[in-house]
């Protein structure tokens, strides 16, 4: 199943290769476009008679398509072993018409037009392509996506491979790099949301607390009601029975008995249906406290993996391990990610050890799952 965000991205894409068909028309350069939708049944490429003429060939490199693949809700590891074999592919027809067949990445196109066009140009002989064709555009997913998608692609070694031997056979593009400023940015953005989530569960609690009791006042009262029409009916009920042997000149008095009767039996029926809906409405409500609940809980587990991530990120991999240590107790601490007197209070072994709350959360506390501020509990 195509999810929105995952067409929006394809129409991005197929929008791409439109403009780039119509640019080189009469150039005698066809547009190729490699990259996968995700669907199987669309995965075709038409590739040309080895040797006829000369083909522009567009490629989605393997975080991109994992940031895509993040975007549309699909499984990180399913979208790389699909794009694996898909470069592998590329590689093959690479090496069986390699003078016929320019690579780019898409994305290249997409955030670097003048550049790509530049680099064209000097693959076929300095021909002038109008750069109006083409304008620079912002990729639809997420920077916290993209730099998410590079560390599970620099995590696997043979996409790794076939990005390096990808980007070789490709026109000479600087990849395209994901702004850290901009995933923070995204990241506080999900925490209001997250604090604003937490405060409608919270608003909620209170309002199913106040319904659950004020039903169980109205549920008690209906059950006192109910049982003493009960026993109102049963006193009438022995009441026409003692009559119906009587005169016949009680015949009106033991009618308007029966009419009695079915008026309370009415009303019973009347009480149970509204006990029943009272009943019903609860329900719903703790249905949606733990739909919200459980929302809250897939929050802060993806929450915990992006500071997984950033903390372990190959961005400080290569630093020494003195400034390497420095910027990440500097990120916990600008990020309001560790709350230091709530931190000590719920680990007396911290406390105990004397150890300050910053540096034993970057060096042990997220490693062992620890929680840094109250909203990950």
């Amino acid at each position: 199943m195509t999810t929105p965000s995952a067409t929006t991205a394809n129409s991005q894409y197929d929008a791409v290769v439109e403009k780039l068909t119509a640019l080189l028309k009469g150039s005698g350069i066809d547009v190729i476009s490699a990259v996968s939708s995700g669907e199987p049944a669309k995965r075709d490429v038409r590739w040309p008679v080895k040797g006829r003429k000369s083909c522009l060939v567009l490629y989605e490199t393997a975080e991109d398509a994992v940031a895509r693949g993040l975007l549309s809700g699909q499984l990180p590891s399913q979208v790389l072993a699909r794009w694996m074999n898909d470069a592998e592919n590329l590689l093959a027809r690479h090496r069986q018409a390699r003078r016929q067949l320019t690579f780019v990445s898409i994305t290249s196109v997409l955030t670097q037009p003048e550049d790509f066009l530049n680099a064209l140009s000097r693959r076929f002989g300095d021909q002038d392509f109008p750069g109006g064709w083409l304008i620079s555009e912002k990729l639809v997913w997420s920077a916290w996506q993209g730099l998410l998608a590079r560390q599970i692609v620099s995590s696997e070694a043979d996409a790794t491979r076939l990005s390096s031997a990808l980007e070789a056979a490709a026109l000479p593009l600087e990849a395209y790099r994901y702004d850290p400023d901009a995933a923070a940015s995204e990241l506080d953005a999900m925490r209001t949301d997250r604090e604003q989530l937490a405060l409608q569960i919270k608003e909620l609690q209170i309002r199913t607390s106040v319904e659950l009791s004020e039903a169980k006042v109205r549920q008690s009262d209906l059950e006192a009601e109910r049982a003493l029409l009960r026993d109102q009916i049963m006193y009438l009920q022995q009441a026409i029975q003692d009559h119906a042997d009587a005169a016949t000149g009680q015949q009106r008095q033991l009618s308007d008995m029966k009419l009695a009767l079915t008026a309370a039996e009415d009303r019973v029926e009347g009480l149970e249906a509204t006990l029943k809906g009272v009943t019903t409405r609860a329900a719903r409500d703790k249905a949606d406290f733990d739909a919200l609940s459980t929302q809250k809980q897939k929050l802060l587990e993806t929450l915990n993996q992006l500071i997984a991530k950033i903390l372990q990120g190959n961005e400080l991999r290569d630093w020494p391990w003195r400034s390497r240590r420095t910027r990440q107790i500097k990120i916990v601490r600008d990020w309001g990610i560790v709350d230091p007197d709530w931190y000590l209070q719920h680990h007396q072994d911290v406390a105990n050890a004397g150890v300050e709350p910053f540096q034993h959360y970057v060096d042990h506390g997220f490693k062992e799952g620890r929680p840094p501020n109250a909203d990950f509990t």
